[in-house]
């Protein structure tokens, strides 16, 4: 593979097909830290105008500039729709930016954040701790270093007002496997009035990962919401699922409710307007015919492999 560089001082760059035709090239000008884990690579870089990163088996899971806008929408703006968020789990984000966004609510008495690879948690806490504000380290806050589906069976799931799901995205029949295993085990556990948040690529073919999850969600929840916005770190519009078992998971986001609930934050919304809810939930007609085809075939992919990533040292 042959590649020519922009950057002459880039010392390693990050390889992603996306999805078939699409390719994305990330340069890296200083490697902070890199390590074979026990679960993958990981690797902690600075990058030209977007900051510093985190990347797993070479795919891009944050960035400086830009992570915002996904870390607003999956984590606080579940929690600030609330009525009463005291308890949060968080499964996955090992970064620490989800718990950072959770913490603003000053409602919010205790985060658990079960993460599976401590090494996660250690590179993030060490050398992100700019960017996610040392929230791994807040009194508030439970780390518990465990597979999530294990982990879910002894937590009291019934105690949490609102659950996160940080998860990679759907594209292996494993990742399928893991979201609807967990997906159960929180339906059948959770209080009625508990919010899950979750997260996927919705802009792209063939996985559309975030229609799939809405599917998958709508198995065992009665109520799903999906809304979307372009996330700087992906180059992609991004979707975002909200589900519940109550009738009142669409009444909590009022634009009233949402800026009652803004004006106690630590720090107003950044990225989120919330005059456009609930009418962002909205969902257009080429979606409602994307979902009503996956439907019929949600446990099938169209490739059973994650899109390929590479983190590639650049020999000087």
């Amino acid at each position: 593979m042959n590649f020519t560089f922009e950057y002459s001082n880039w010392v390693a760059l990050s390889y992603d097909a996306l999805a078939p035709g699409r390719r994305t090239l990330i340069g890296a000008t200083e490697l902070i830290a890199e390590r074979f884990t026990p679960y993958q690579h990981l690797a902690i870089a600075e990058v030209p105008g977007l900051g510093r990163g985190l990347f797993l088996d070479g795919n891009v899971q944050l960035l400086a500039e830009g992570e915002l806008v996904y870390h607003e929408r999956l984590a606080l703006l579940p929690v600030l729709a609330h009525p009463e968020p005291r308890h949060v789990l968080i499964l996955g984000g090992g970064d620490g930016c989800a718990v950072r966004e959770v913490l603003r609510d000053p409602r919010v008495e205790s985060i658990t954040l079960v993460e599976i690879d401590e090494a996660v948690i250690t590179a993030c806490a060490d050398h992100l701790a700019e960017l996610n504000q040392q929230s791994l380290s807040n009194p508030r806050v439970r780390l518990v270093v465990q597979d999530a589906r294990i982990a879910l069976v002894s937590l009291p799931l019934h105690t949490f007002d609102v659950v996160i799901v940080d998860f990679l995205d759907l594209y292996t029949s494993a990742d399928i496997e893991l979201y609807d295993q967990v997906l159960h085990m929180l339906a059948t556990s959770i209080s009625p009035t508990t919010t899950v948040s979750l997260h996927g690529d919705l802009a792209n073919p063939p996985y559309w990962s975030a229609l799939r999850l809405h599917v998958l969600a709508a198995h065992h929840f009665t109520h799903v919401l999906l809304h979307s916005a372009f996330v700087p770190c992906y180059q992609s519009e991004w979707g975002f699922l909200l589900a519940g078992a109550g009738d009142a998971l669409l009444a909590r986001f009022t634009p009233e409710r949402l800026r009652l609930n803004e004006a106690a934050l630590t720090q107003p919304l950044q990225t989120i307007v919330v005059e456009l809810f609930p009418t962002l939930f909205r969902t257009a007609p080429q979606r409602v015919a994307l979902l009503a085809q996956l439907a019929t075939e949600p446990f099938q992919l169209p490739t059973d492999h994650r899109a390929e990533t590479r983190w590639i040292r650049l020999e000087r």
